[in-house]
């Protein structure tokens, strides 16, 4: 379909056309698209791991634990999370250029090495590329606990999380 109506359920005084073929109002969804996961990534998912990570400590110590209470508890700790949450935007933005340069060179490497070897390049690059992120996710996935639980700072709280899962990261 060329094109879409969407409405607010108000009948035809609400209705907006969107038209595929228009690259300024795709860029603008697109856009939307990435403000809105930003937003996610960068406020709603920190918190509500922190908020969480205190409610279940909080009942793990038989104290008592209302949604009320845990966000609290966020809030006195929002600058740290804010810090663990931009070193993680750091390293998460340093894993996207490596996957960039590792997608060009395997790019390069279908015009160098043919289309057999950059059939053997995708075969094997993507999945190590897709272990490779599930790795540095599983490392950083205790973050927001050590700046709840142990009143880390964002940057300690990012190495305790990976002292705690070097042994074992899965």
């Amino acid at each position: 379909f060329r094109s879409a109506i969407i409405t607010n359920g108000a009948g035809s005084a609400g209705v907006t056309t969107y038209n595929s073929t228009d690259p300024t109002q795709l860029f603008s969804v697109l856009g939307a698209a990435l403000v809105l996961g930003l937003i996610g990534f960068l406020i709603v998912t920190p918190v509500t791991q922190a908020a969480l990570t205190t409610a279940v400590s909080n009942r793990y110590l038989d104290r008592h634990a209302s949604l009320g209470q845990a966000y609290r508890s966020v809030w006195r700790r929002l600058g740290a999370l804010i810090g663990m949450t931009m070193v993680l935007l750091g390293i998460g933005i340093a894993t996207a250029v490596a996957i960039g340069v590792v997608l060009v060179a395997l790019v390069l490497g279908l015009s160098l090495v043919g289309p057999v070897g950059a059939v053997f390049d995708f075969i094997v690059g993507i999945p190590c590329m897709i272990l490779a992120i599930l790795a540095v996710y599983a490392r950083l996935t205790l973050a927001p606990a050590a700046v709840m639980l142990e009143r880390r700072g964002g940057y300690s709280a990012v190495v305790r999380s990976i002292q705690l899962t070097r042994a074992s990261w899965w």
